[in-house]
C-alpha cells in the first residue's frame, strides 16, 4: 500500500546516530553518521507508512463506500459537459502559465498574493500548473459523478475525463500533478455585504485533503478534495465551464483566457480589459517582456478562442485596451428543425428530417426505406416524451428543453454505453430498456426529478 502525504518527511532533528558520544569522534562522525541516518529514516517512514497512512486509507475508503461511491455502473453526468467551478478558483487564479523550458516547477519561495475585485488570495508550497489545473477540473467532474468528494478512481480514468489518451508518459504527469495539489496552500479571503454590513469570509485549504495511488482494491486510486468545493454542489454562484471545449485548446494561454473571460462572459456587449490586467489575472508574466511582445501571446490564445468559435471577434485599442465579442449561445439548431419543415424542400413523409439526419450521420445508420422508416417513427416517440417532459430546473432545459436538445443528449449518452457493442435502430424509440434506463439515469442527473409524471406532464 503506497500513500502520499508530505507530513511524514523526516527533519534532520527526528534523526540522531544510535551512540550520542560518537558526535565527538571525527572519524566515526564522517563514516556512521550518514549510514545511520539512512537506516534510521527508512525505519521511521516505513513505520509511518504501515501505521498513520493506513488508517486514513481505511478511513476514507470506508466513507467511500458507505456513499455507494466504489460501483462502476457508468453514470450520465460523465457525459456532463458544463462544470460549475466557484468563482474564487478561476479569478484569482493559482495556476501558472509554465513554459516547457522552464523544467519542472518547484516551490513559490515566498507566499504570492492575488487579488481579483473583493477577492484576495495568497499561494503558497508548491507551484501549480496548467495541467493541474486540468487534473483539478477532472477530479470535479468525477466528484460530480459520484456526488461526494471522497471517491475512489484510477490514474486512467483521470486521464480519460481529461480528454486524453492513456499513456505512461501521460500516467506519470497525472501522478506528479495530484502531488503538487496536494502540497499547494492557498488561503482565500473575500468580503460581502450582508445588510449593509461588510462581512469578510476566509478559507484556508489544499486543493487534495488526501489521496493514495494504491489501495486495497486493485488498481483504484483514492481521492479526497477540499470541503471548500461541496459548492460544486450547491447553487452558489459559480462559472460554467466547457470542460471538453477547454480540452480542445492546446495552448496554455488560450486555456487560461477561456477560464477568465468564461468568468467574466457577456451576451450582447463586448468585454473589455487593460493587456496588462488582462495577463497579471491569468498569470502570465510580464516581467522582462515589451508589450509587443505580451500582446503576440494573448493575440495566439485570442485566436485559438476564435478559430473553435468561442469567440466573435477581438482588437487591441491604442490605449492598449482589449476588447472581445464573444459568439452569442448557439439558438439555431433549437430553430432549425420549424425552420427546415417551413421550407419547401422540406419532406412531407419524415416530420423531424433535422433529427433524421443527425442519428444517420452519428451512428451511421444504412440509409434505406425500411430502417428509415423505424427511425422516423423512433423519432417522433422522443419529441412526443418530450413535449411531456415538466423542465424545472435550468439543467434540464439545458438537456431536455427541446426535442433536438433531447436527441442529442440521449446520442451523447448512447455513445458513452461501452457496455453495447453496436448501437441499433431498435434503440432509438422510448419503449424500449435502453430509453428507460436512459430516463432513469436522467432524473438521478436532476436530482431527482421526475421529468414526466403519471398524468403526463
Amino acid at each position: 500500500m503506497y500513500y502520499r502525504n508530505d507530513e511524514y518527511i523526516l527533519t534532520p532533528h527526528d534523526v540522531t546516530p544510535s551512540n550520542f558520544f560518537d558526535l565527538f569522534d571525527v572519524t566515526k562522525l564522517k563514516s556512521n553518521k550518514p549510514l545511520q541516518k539512512k537506516r534510521r529514516r527508512r525505519k521511521d517512514k516505513s513505520q509511518h507508512t504501515n501505521t498513520v497512512s493506513s488508517n486514513k486509507i481505511l478511513k476514507l475508503e470506508m466513507i467511500a463506500k458507505q456513499t455507494a461511491l466504489c460501483k462502476t455502473k457508468t453514470k450520465f453526468s460523465q457525459l456532463c459537459q458544463s462544470l460549475k467551478i466557484p468563482n474564487q478558483i478561476i479569478a484569482p487564479r493559482p495556476f501558472m502559465i509554465h513554459g516547457k523550458r522552464k523544467g519542472m516547477p518547484g516551490f513559490h519561495k515566498q507566499p504570492l498574493i492575488k487579488k481579483y475585485g473583493k477577492i484576495q488570495m495568497v499561494i503558497s508550497g508548491r507551484i501549480l500548473i496548467t495541467l493541474d489545473e486540468d487534473v483539478f477540473l477532472a477530479l470535479s467532474r468525477l466528484a460530480h459523478v459520484h456526488k461526494s468528494l471522497v471517491f475512489l478512481t484510477s490514474v486512467n480514468e483521470i486521464i480519460r475525463t481529461m480528454y486524453k489518451k492513456v499513456a505512461r508518459d501521460t500516467q506519470e504527469a497525472v501522478k506528479k500533478s495530484l502531488k503538487r495539489l496536494y502540497g499547494a496552500e492557498i488561503g482565500i479571503m473575500e468580503r460581502e455585504c450582508v445588510d449593509c454590513k461588510v462581512e469578510e469570509k476566509s478559507y484556508n485549504f489544499r486543493i487534495i485533503d488526501e489521496y493514495a495511488l494504491e489501495t486495497k482494491e486493485e488498481g483504484k486510486t483514492l481521492i479526497s478534495l477540499n470541503d471548500f468545493f461541496e459548492r460544486i454542489f450547491s447553487d452558489e454562484i459559480n462559472t460554467y465551464i466547457n470542460t471538453k471545449q477547454r480540452a480542445g485548446f492546446k495552448s496554455d494561454v488560450a486555456k487560461a483566457l477561456y477560464m477568465y473571460l468564461q468568468r467574466n462572459r457577456r451576451e450582447s456587449k463586448p468585454y473589455f480589459i487593460k493587456l496588462d490586467k488582462l495577463c497579471e489575472n491569468i498569470n502570465l508574466q510580464t516581467k522582462g517582456f515589451a508589450r509587443s511582445q505580451l500582446w503576440q501571446k494573448v493575440g495566439k490564445g485570442l485566436e485559438v478562442l476564435k478559430s473553435n468559435n468561442y469567440l466573435d471577434s477581438y482588437k487591441l485599442d491604442k490605449n492598449n485596451t482589449i476588447r472581445v465579442w464573444y459568439v452569442k449561445q448557439p439558438k439555431a439548431k433549437d430553430n432549425e428543425l420549424e425552420k427546415f419543415k417551413s421550407s419547401p424542400k422540406a419532406s412531407t413523409d419524415d416530420p423531424n428530417p433535422i433529427l433524421t439526419k443527425l442519428f444517420i450521420d452519428s451512428f451511421n445508420f444504412e440509409d434505406n426505406i425500411a430502417d428509415k422508416n423505424r427511425l422516423i417513427e423512433g423519432i417522433k416517440s422522443l419529441v412526443e416524451y418530450q413535449g411531456k417532459i415538466n423542465i424545472r430546473m435550468s439543467r434540464m432545459n439545458r438537456l431536455l428543453g427541446t426535442p433536438y436538445r433531447l436527441c442529442k443528449t440521449y446520442i451523447e449518452w448512447l455513445e458513452y454505453q461501452d457496455w453495447m457493442d453496436k448501437i441499433k435502430i431498435g434503440h432509438i424509440k422510448t419503449d424500449g430498456k435502453i430509453f428507460k434506463k436512459f430516463v432513469e439515469e436522467m432524473e438521478e442527473e436532476c436530482f431527482g426529478y421526475k421529468l414526466v409524471t403519471r398524468n403526463g406532464g
